[in-house]
């Protein structure tokens, strides 16, 4: 028989408990490449074979139970449950994944000596949680706010002209009056070779009425038109003609334009000291309000994508530091162990 895979062959008083398809994830100072094979578990070790077209060239280890000092489940690739972790003495670990694992770890129970204590988490364990942890946080930092202001009662743009609004709150319903936009926000693409594309108007921040003063609202280049038709039948309406009946529906949040947008403050004062406010009347109105579009449908979907992160990090945290397991040790009666 070949050299190679002369210690994969049984001995001669060697019973086979197991043969079963299965992968090897790591090996002492090598992992996370998924090696698929078979695993053949014996009375005496673990036997990996792994694929190949030459016998000589596949991957296989032969692991006999003295040489491992612990065994615990785990997930490979990310999120597979099928893992089987084996600590040797000399350092470093085996992972394997294999269907119905919990038949193996069993058989290590009565074959493997005490475990330790506690063991520090592996090297690829804190990247998968640092991981988890970066995209929850990022997540639940960008949706956790907007989801809350959902579930909510939404005020509307009647509770806004009567100035039963306030920052924070979602406002959801058909703009009733509006007035000039005062600011666009124009998008474009910068090339490598020091060119860009022509720029596009992606949105235009208008100003309408609210309770005792007036806040801006950003409109989407989609619904631009009606708003210009809305801004202009406002203003018939101020001169005597009948009530706007352009719709613009809007559904988002109201938020301060100072922080959000703090470029935009001196322009949306200037419009209003064209419209004949002094400075101090201005600041009379209190903080500008800026009404914001928001996609809530889809940032609840976030929230939740990254509640469920947080909770599966949770989960690879008390499985990276958790007490390893400690073996029930058996006796005769009468005797202490």
């Amino acid at each position: 028989m070949n050299e190679t895979i002369d210690f994969l062959a049984l001995l001669p008083d060697e019973s086979v408990l197991r043969r079963t398809k299965g992968a090897c994830w790591g090996m002492p100072g090598h992992s996370g490449r998924k090696l698929a094979g078979e695993i053949t578990v014996t009375d005496r070790r673990i036997i990996f074979e792994g694929q190949g077209s030459v016998a000589a060239w596949r991957p296989a280890f032969s692991l006999p139970y003295g040489e491992i000092s612990d065994a615990e489940t785990c997930t490979v690739g990310f999120l597979s449950p099928t893992g089987l972790r084996l600590f040797v003495r000399q350092g470093g670990y085996y992972e394997i994944s294999l269907k119905n694992r919990g038949e193996l770890l069993s058989l290590l129970d009565s074959r493997i000596p005490a475990q330790r204590p506690r063991r520090k988490p592996l090297p690829k364990e804190l990247i998968r949680i640092l991981i988890c942890a970066a995209i929850a946080g990022l997540l639940l930092f960008w949706s956790a706010g907007d989801t809350l202001a959902s579930l909510r009662p939404a005020r509307d743009f009647e509770n806004l002209l009567n100035g039963e609004a306030a920052m924070g709150d979602r406002i959801h319903g058909t703009v009733l009056y509006a007035l000039d936009y005062f600011a666009t926000e124009q998008t474009w693409t910068e090339y490598d070779n020091g060119g860009r594309s022509p720029k596009k108007t992606s949105a235009y921040y208008y100003i309408i009425p609210a309770g005792d003063g007036y806040a801006a609202i950003k409109i989407s280049a989609a619904n631009a038109n009606s708003m210009a038709r809305l801004s202009n039948e406002t203003y018939d309406y101020l001169r005597g003609g009948e009530a706007p009946t352009a719709s613009v529906p809007f559904d988002g949040r109201i938020k301060s334009l100072e922080k959000e947008e703090p470029d935009l403050v001196s322009y949306y004062r200037d419009a209003l000291e064209e419209f004949g406010y002094s400075g101090s009347e201005i600041d009379a109105m209190g903080q500008p309000m800026l009404l914001i579009p928001r996609a809530y449908g889809t940032i609840r979907a976030f929230c939740a994508v990254g509640a469920a992160l947080a909770l599966l990090d949770v989960f690879f945290i008390t499985r990276a530091f958790r007490p390893a397991r400690t073996k029930k040790q058996k006796g005769a009666s009468g005797e202490k162990e």
